[in-house]
């Protein structure tokens, strides 16, 4: 499940150094790998959105120069 806000992600990395002090185990590991795999996909996310929404407003500027958008 995607992390969808700044605290959920604050909240998982809470967690993540929670159960880094823990001991060893498979279930602890196991949960450590997917939290761990759920924040990086919430960093990413948030370094690729800027880039996306400024190819996007490139994109309709581009479309309203040609005239293709609606009037």
């Amino acid at each position: 499940m995607p992390i969808r806000s700044q605290t959920e992600y604050e909240s998982v990395l809470q967690a993540i150094e929670t159960l880094s002090k823990d001991g060893a185990s498979d279930a602890r590991n196991c949960r450590l790998r997917d939290l761990r795999q759920r924040a990086e996909a919430y960093e990413q996310r948030q370094r690729i959105d800027p880039e996306r929404l400024r190819a996007l407003e490139d994109l309709a500027n581009e479309a309203q120069k040609l005239g293709m958008g609606y009037e």
